[in-house]
């Protein structure tokens, strides 16, 4: 029952910050990038979940709050620092994941999107949202969250992808 109220009261929480952010004008960056991802769609969105994004991205850690397990279902808590808590919105294998996250300076809802191009290779789409919420959370959204990050971003996702795809014996 408690872990029950704390999952509504995390919820209750991100929908008000994002509220709170829209009505005051709360300053807001929309980010998003493509990728062909070789690989087919069925192994390539679950590389798009906290578990299997520890598969390619050198740096992920997460640690799963509900359910303590480390499955991939909707409505999962999970953080990936002390102050940054993450929650699964929609799931919906193979093609769409909806992420939000919060911090105390920024809110973020994340969407992922995969799509066959054919059996050996996926599109991949990724769109931020991200919201401040404090000063401070302006100041990362203007240097951290910039276009330029992004197109670093997406530069490395791409090798990192590539690189997992050779390992796996995904690439033709």
């Amino acid at each position: 029952m408690q872990t029950t109220l704390q999952i509504l009261a995390v919820g209750l929480f991100m929908i008000c910050a994002m509220a709170s952010a829209q009505t005051e004008g709360g300053p807001r960056a929309v980010r998003s990038f493509e990728l062909t991802i070789n690989g087919p769609v069925e192994k390539v969105f679950p590389l798009f979940t906290p578990d299997g994004e520890t598969r390619w991205i050198p740096s992920w850690k997460w640690m799963p709050i509900y359910p303590a397990s480390n499955d991939t279902v909707r409505d999962m808590v999970f953080r990936t620092d002390e102050q940054t808590l993450w929650t699964l919105a929609v799931y919906e294998p193979p093609r769409r994941s909806v992420y939000v996250h919060t911090s105390p300076d920024v809110l973020a809802r994340i969407e992922v999107e995969c799509q066959p191009i054919d059996a050996n290779h996926t599109s991949m789409k990724i769109t931020w949202v991200l919201t401040s919420i404090t000063p401070h959370g302006e100041m990362i959204l203007e240097h951290h969250q910039s276009e330029t990050e992004y197109a670093k971003r997406k530069e490395q996702w791409k090798q990192w992808l590539d690189d997992y795809a050779v390992k796996q014996g995904w690439s033709k």
